[in-house]
């Protein structure tokens, strides 16, 4: 986007999206950790409960079990990165979102002061070079 186009749509681009949807899907990640948590106790009360005819059924029935509660446990892990990753995204976004609006304020208010074409144009560099310098801000933190 080149400065001929303006603050105006750059910010509106910048800040067309949502926080919140971003949170909503940390929180289902929240939600999908909790579950695989809750499975993981049971796997740990099924090892309990079989009554075996052989020691060697037995410790088959539990190394299955015990390799599933493993991968059962990275899973948590890699949910619990995700959760986080998408808090810190949402967080970045906020962040961003309020910089872009304090340019554009900036930016509404110099503009009524502008009294001729250069002044207008440098207002103008000013508040688009200061957009894409906060949204470079921003995808570097991602």
């Amino acid at each position: 986007m080149g400065i001929g186009a303006g603050p105006v749509p750059l910010h509106a681009e910048m800040t067309s999206g949502s926080s919140g949807t971003v949170r909503s899907v940390a929180q289902d990640t929240t939600d999908a950790m909790a579950k695989v948590r809750e499975s993981i106790e049971l796997i740990r009360y099924a090892q309990d409960r079989p009554a075996w005819d052989s020691d060697a059924a037995r410790r088959s029935y539990n190394m299955r079990a015990w390799a599933t509660r493993a991968s059962s446990e990275i899973c948590v892990n890699r949910l619990n990165r995700v959760t986080l990753a998408l808090e810190v995204a949402a967080d970045g976004y906020d962040h961003m979102e309020k910089q872009a609006d304090d340019v554009l304020r900036w930016y509404r208010t110099e503009k009524a002061r502008a009294v001729d074409a250069l002044g207008m144009f440098l207002v103008v560099f000013t508040a688009v070079s200061n957009l894409l310098q906060v949204r470079g801000y921003y995808t570097d933190d991602l």
